[in-house]
């Protein structure tokens, strides 16, 4: 949910729950992990298919471990 929409509804029903549904909160994260991919694959263009794998699992390895 858009943070202007929890503030809003925060101050004109301060005791409603806010909730989230999973689908979205999952459409958020593949939304992000895509962007991230999409700039991961321009940072290493190139048109061996191994040069990207290996270099995608070390730069992987900066946020995943």
């Amino acid at each position: 949910m858009n943070a202007g929409y929890v503030s809003v509804i925060k101050e004109m029903f301060p005791k409603a729950n806010i909730i989230i549904e999973p689908f979205h909160l999952v459409q958020l994260i593949n939304r992000s992990m895509n962007k991230i991919r999409v700039q991961v694959m321009n940072v290493f263009k190139t048109s061996n298919q191994e040069d990207i794998e290996s270099s995608f699992a070390a730069y992987s390895k900066q946020f995943f471990f």
